[in-house]
């Protein structure tokens, strides 16, 4: 019997690549079904950090090219945006837990798009040069919220990335059905073009204008993530976003 081919360097690199881009559980099995008779099935949360206090990190110059995009990309999705303009922690909090509280029995999904610096643990810089964490003070009180239960909760995070880190909390239901979106590997810097906006969101909203109708979230995000990893290299540096996944069904945005 012959002995297997090892993977050539192409597929190795491909097989490393699909590693670093998803954290494996469980695969996909059918779909979520967006409530037709709604005209907005879905509500997205834009946190966008540009200005810091004291000038003591650098502005954010082109961020609001990404907050154009993303406004064109997804209100013609059916989304409604919800634009946060430089919180301070305790404005990203005092929201975050309004959004804890809030009655989302008509939406089919949430996305919470997290634009700022960024540091390790999964840091995100307020504009008051506070730290808050995308999984403690983002993620997981969103699980205190009954009517998200079972639905897409979808985290998009333009900065740079650390190791995860998370901590106890209390949830009335089983930490499932989300993606946490990174446009940068842990450890690494994500870039932003003053003139454009970031690649990663830019190459992102491109990306939905272009498969959103036809490829779920993750697929698309498949495409996002090795697309920026090319686009990077020929720009002269690297950058290789990733996704971390609990989720059990497919989710599409048509």
């Amino acid at each position: 019997m012959a002995l297997p081919r090892p993977p050539k360097f192409g597929e190795r690199r491909m097989m490393l690549r699909r590693q670093l881009s998803t954290e494996t559980l469980p695969e996909a099995s059918g779909e979520f079904k967006p409530t037709p008779t709604i005209s907005a099935p879905r509500l997205i949360y834009i946190f966008n950090h540009v200005t810091f206090k004291n000038d003591l990190h650098e502005p954010r110059v082109g961020s609001e090219k990404d907050v154009q995009a993303l406004r064109k990309t997804f209100e013609k999705l059916q989304c409604q945006i919800i634009e946060i303009k430089d919180p301070t922690l305790a404005a990203v909090k005092e929201k975050i837990s309004e959004i804890e509280r809030k009655n989302f029995e008509q939406q089919s999904a949430l996305i919470i798009v997290l634009l700022s610096h960024g540091g390790e643990n999964e840091m995100i810089v307020a504009s008051d040069n506070k730290e808050y964490s995308l999984h403690k003070d983002v993620l997981l009180p969103l699980f205190k919220n009954e009517t998200l239960k079972g639905k897409p909760k979808i985290l998009i995070a333009q900065a740079c990335k650390g190791e995860l880190e998370a901590d106890a909390t209390l949830m009335k239901h089983s930490p499932n059905e989300y993606v946490k979106c990174f446009s940068s590997t842990e450890g690494f810097k994500s870039y932003r073009r003053r003139s454009k906006g970031s690649l990663y969101i830019q190459t992102l909203c491109k990306c939905m204008d272009e498969l959103a109708t036809e490829k779920d979230f993750l697929s698309i995000m498949d495409e996002v993530n090795l697309k920026v990893d090319k686009d990077s290299s020929a720009e002269g540096y690297r950058q290789l976003p990733c996704y971390t996944k609990a989720i059990s069904k497919k989710y599409y945005f048509r």
